[in-house]
């Protein structure tokens, strides 16, 4: 729609963002150029380039100008700096601060140490690896020897 500035964009759908290096994809993708925002009614991936860091939700949305992003449903992040990878119901995701909040059935796990985090609510920073589980029942691992 031209005169609200809407695109809908269908079948392996791209947004592109310069600053910071984002790509949003999907096959099912409305971009809002008034409003700066991205809103994916089916599975999406968020993808930084440059901190290598991939997310994916069955759907949500993201403001642009804020660099603010709301998924919700399956949500898997991984980060292939520390080999950490985090899977949660919902997640908002900060990019500026690196910022991440996720709720719902939180699982954490990385590679080095190699260690597993549980709970239904988790708070932290991907890539300096503090993640936070609080909220009921929180369960840690920690593999020996690694």
């Amino acid at each position: 729609d031209i005169q609200k500035q809407v695109a809908t964009l269908n079948n392996d759908a791209i947004v592109v963002l310069q600053d910071p290096p984002l790509r949003v994809t999907g096959d099912a993708l409305q971009f809002n150029q008034a409003n700066n925002t991205v809103l994916a009614s089916e599975r999406f991936t968020v993808f930084h380039k440059a901190e290598k860091i991939n997310m994916v939700a069955n759907e949500g949305q993201g403001n642009l100008a804020k660099q603010v992003f709301k998924m919700n449903g399956n949500v898997v992040v991984t980060a292939e700096r520390n080999q950490a990878r985090l899977r949660s119901d919902q997640l908002t995701w900060t990019v500026p601060t690196q910022g991440i909040v996720a709720q719902g059935n939180v699982v954490y796990r990385q590679a080095n140490p190699i260690f597993n985090l549980k709970g239904p609510r988790a708070v932290g920073k991907l890539e300096d690896e503090t993640i936070v589980v609080s909220g009921g029942r929180v369960v840690t691992e920690i593999i020996p020897g690694s």
